[in-house]
């Protein structure tokens, strides 16, 4: 049964008992504390079992709300759609807008509740964007401490790991780097080249210590139903990167006319 049925059965059932329990309101008030706070006990123990077995997500690439909502158990979802919202939110609120919403909390609670054990795609995403906008550490352990985001450490390891993934297709294809969802893609479809000249020093009268390249990019926009493949994130993975012999190496070209 999904959340948004669940709701429904719920609140019909709520509104059919609510009625043959006005007269008896009274008498039950004493023992309700302790029964809801039973209630509440085994309500947590099941959402942590679920928080428990819920898949883990240790890959870069996924940072969206499809998988977001693979982490998030729908016990806990289901919780907080009844804690946060009622009907008249329902009808005010845009429904997308409640569920990111949700999501967001729910996050926060299975990364809290995991002892930052299980980073979900918004702690993920946060604390390689705020480190890639402001490359401030200060910052993202701000966010860290408040259980918005992944550690400092945690984001120098998920950069060396997207790092190497670069350099290890920079090697696998001929020492040229191409993107994933290029060298992936059964159907390549639009693809899109920009070339730039870099010279340095070509106006010395003596033609020496010169420079002359050129540089071509490719790009294609990604179809939504591709399956890229995604980095796989290792909690053990070194913080720095390490640059194999001849990364930088520039070689002169063989012109033939």
């Amino acid at each position: 049964m999904t959340a948004e049925a669940a709701l429904q059965n719920l609140k019909k059932t709520t509104d059919d008992e609510q009625e043959s329990q006005d007269d008896t309101k009274g008498m039950r008030m004493a023992s309700c504390d302790d029964e809801i706070l039973s209630w509440l006990y085994w309500v947590s123990l099941k959402i942590k079992a679920d928080i428990r077995e819920s898949p883990r997500h240790d890959v870069m690439g996924g940072i969206d709300q499809h998988h977001a909502e693979e982490v998030v158990p729908e016990s806990l979802y289901l919780l907080l759609r009844l804690l946060c919202t009622d009907d008249d939110d329902q009808e005010n609120m845009d429904k997308q807008t409640v569920n990111t919403k949700l999501l967001s909390i729910a996050q926060d609670i299975v990364f809290l509740a995991s002892g930052g054990q299980r980073p979900t795609p918004k702690h993920i995403g946060i604390g390689v964007a705020v480190h890639q906008a402001t490359r401030s550490k200060g910052l993202v352990q701000l966010l860290h401490a408040a259980g918005h985001s992944i550690s400092y450490e945690s984001v120098l390891r998920t950069d060396t790991a997207i790092a190497n993934e670069a350099v290890k297709q920079y090697f696998d294809n001929g020492r040229v780097f191409i993107p994933q969802n290029v060298v992936n893609a059964k159907l390549p479809g639009y693809i899109m080249y920009a070339n730039y000249n870099i010279d340095i020093n070509e106006e010395t009268l003596d033609g020496k210590g010169t420079f002359h390249a050129s540089q071509t990019a490719a790009f294609r926009r990604s179809e939504p139903q591709e399956q890229i493949p995604k980095v796989k994130l290792i909690s053990r993975r070194a913080k720095s990167l390490s640059i194999p012999p001849g990364m930088f190496e520039l070689k002169d070209a063989k012109m033939e006319s």
